[in-house]
């Protein structure tokens, strides 16, 4: 992602308001702020990674006192408070009642509708959603829910059913390695999505599930080669797979492959809690290798100066 361009539809760092301006609602991409899911998602691993960089951001702040406005759905007049229980809060470690559906992004904070000159809009956990049969947005969040609450077993069954719904398709993955997709329900349709690679990636990281098998371990592999080919000249990540809806960038599908990378993520579910794995097991999950240009994206989304930082070829475990 490069410096926000309204006509070329990128998002980028804005300064004045701390947070990532640019995102898809509403009919198209808006002027505006996405709190919940862009900067939900990319917040907490942006500013860390600026932070290794030398670089200072607060992403996570402004969004949290934005998240404590109350929310206005212009069309109703229906108002909203968010209570922090936005489903995508589970992949930092938070215990949820459920992983929730959410609104969409029709709340607004009032006097930033997207009639005025600095849209913020927000989604709202609405109800609880299925368990089972639900996209990877939601299924790998169910894994990690269970996970935090002790049910080893659910997670470990649900995580292997995405085992089985994984497709792999030789030169496909970066440098023409063996990438894939997931099938059925997990990535419904002919046209696959990159954030389905970023959210799996980042529940298998969390409950260490991918360090399970041989075969755990080659699909995470093909699952990051597949995540590191969607990677953009300017570092962001593509939401499509290849011929299907244009290269577009936006700041979830580069958030989520952000956070799936955050070394930190295996600390946010506490081992001692639900006691899953050794301590071994448990500092072999956090070392799980990474590929393609972390540093690159880090630059690209955030659109600060990240002097002194070099990348290496995408191909470059880093």
């Amino acid at each position: 992602m490069s410096p926000f361009n309204l006509a070329d539809e990128k998002s980028g760092y804005d300064p004045n308001f701390g947070m990532i301006r640019g995102g898809y609602w509403g009919g198209g991409f808006q002027n505006g702020f996405v709190l919940i899911d862009t900067q939900l998602i990319l917040a907490k691993s942006l500013d860390y990674f600026n932070a290794q960089a030398g670089v200072h951001t607060d992403i996570e702040g402004k969004l949290r006192v934005w998240l404590n406005s109350t929310f206005v759905d212009p069309s109703t007049g229906m108002t909203g408070t968010y209570n922090g229980d936005d489903r995508r809060e589970i992949m930092f470690g938070t215990v949820l009642n459920c992983v929730n559906e959410d609104s969409g992004q029709v709340y607004y904070v009032q006097g930033h509708t997207l009639s005025d000159a600095d849209p913020i809009t927000t989604a709202l956990p609405v109800a609880c959603s299925e368990s089972t049969g639900g996209a990877m947005n939601t299924y790998a969040l169910w894994i990690e829910l269970y996970y935090l609450k002790g049910d080893l077993q659910t997670a470990t069954s649900m995580f292997m059913n995405t085992i089985g719904a994984w497709t792999p398709t030789p030169g496909t993955g970066i440098g023409g390695s063996t990438g894939g997709y997931f099938s059925g329900s997990l990535d419904q349709g002919t046209c696959k999505s990159s954030r389905s690679l970023g959210y799996w990636l980042e529940m298998a990281r969390a409950t260490g599930f991918w360090n399970t098998n041989s075969q755990t371990k080659e699909v995470a592999l093909e699952v990051m080669d597949e995540l590191w080919a969607h990677q953009s000249s300017d570092g962001g990540i593509l939401v499509s797979y290849p011929n299907c809806g244009g290269a577009k960038e936006s700041g979830e599908s580069s958030g989520l492959a952000l956070i799936a990378f955050d070394p930190r993520v295996p600390s946010w579910f506490d081992p001692q809690a639900v006691q899953p794995m050794s301590t071994s097991d448990q500092a072999t999950s956090q070392n799980m290798p990474s590929y393609g240009s972390l540093a690159s994206l880090t630059a690209a989304v955030s659109v600060v100066n990240v002097a002194g930082r070099e990348d290496g070829p995408a191909e470059e475990r880093i």
